[in-house]
């Protein structure tokens, strides 16, 4: 994504006229004087992967911003305590119904009047299946055809993400873990709030 990104940045570097330097960032994207780029699909993917909501306190462009260590660290803080947000999220949605499985929207951690308070300067993170459907629709566009292998290598990782978190397994641990609770057949962690 980064080197098509570069090459578009370098053509539209070469069609401004001699009175302007440098490249003009605007709110839809990248914008170099005179050209319109409200519909940029790499754009809108980065925005997408770089707002993830890892459940662990850190969106994935944060950890993006500080290396490749910091990237494998957010992924397996994902997958560490992510379960144990889910599993709040889930007690939090049914109550004492005691129905405790995890569905699509326990993922999302955004306040309900979100909408309201997000702008251009306040974003807050997308949960991972709003993330996986926005990178989904972006493998038909044509424009993104040098980089659909690395959007469907994206797609395959946070899909994994989403398959170990909702796994049985895994909201068993979680469950005994938020509740400190001991496990006889092993812990996968436990995360002090």
């Amino acid at each position: 994504m980064a080197t098509l990104q570069r090459k578009l940045m370098k053509t539209a570097e070469t069609q401004m006229n001699d009175e302007e330097e440098g490249i003009e960032m605007s709110a839809n994207g990248i914008g170099v004087a005179g050209l319109s780029t409200k519909s940029n699909p790499l754009i809108d993917g980065w925005n997408a992967l770089a707002s993830c909501d890892g459940l662990c306190g850190s969106p994935l462009g944060a950890a993006v911003k500080s290396g490749h260590d910091a990237v494998v660290y957010w992924l397996c803080s994902t997958l560490v305590y992510g379960g144990q947000r889910l599993v709040e999220a889930a007690r939090r949605r049914a109550g004492n119904a005691g129905n405790m499985d995890v569905i699509e929207r326990d993922f999302d951690c955004r306040p309900s009047n979100y909408q309201q308070t997000e702008g251009v300067t306040h974003v807050y993170p997308k949960p991972i299946p709003e993330v996986l459907q926005t990178l989904r629709d972006l493998l038909n566009d044509a424009a993104l055809k040098p980089v659909q292998h690395e959007i469907r290598f994206s797609i395959s990782t946070l899909d994994y993400v989403v398959a170990r978190l909702t796994s049985a397994q895994v909201i068993a641990s979680s469950r005994q873990s938020v509740y400190f609770k001991d496990s006889s057949s092993g812990s996968l962690g436990v995360f002090l709030r």
